[in-house]
């Protein structure tokens, strides 16, 4: 292992170094997602996805170490959010500009704007 040279400004990260990377921020690049706060979910579609580097959204990481686990994962979410819609009828009982956070292991809301009301 060996130092790390940063091209643009020349700084060094030591070898052995321990380095974290908040994706928070990282997903909230505004010079790869314009306002990036905003709730825009045609940022995902495939047109705008093609614009994007791969590396730009990166929920389960990527590359040869990316989450074995990614496709299991987004095959439960679809089961589990269609299952919620079958037997559920949703109200919200807010806004997106009313949902405040905290963080922990993951981001969560601070308090919940919906209710579930049995089909």
């Amino acid at each position: 292992m060996n130092d790390t040279r940063f091209l643009d400004d020349g700084d060094v990260i030591p070898k052995g170094t321990n380095i974290g990377i908040c994706i928070y921020k990282l997903q909230r690049n505004p010079k790869i997602y314009p306002e990036p706060n905003e709730y825009k979910p045609e940022r995902f579609s495939k047109e705008e996805s093609e614009k994007r580097n791969f590396y730009d959204f990166f929920a389960f990481s990527g590359g040869a170490r990316g989450c074995p686990g990614t496709q299991i994962a987004y095959t439960q979410l679809k089961i589990v959010i269609a299952t919620v819609l079958q037997n559920f009828r949703i109200e919200s009982k807010g806004t997106a500009a009313d949902l405040d956070t905290y963080w922990g292991p993951v981001l969560k809301p601070k308090n919940a704007f919906i209710r579930l009301h049995c089909r």
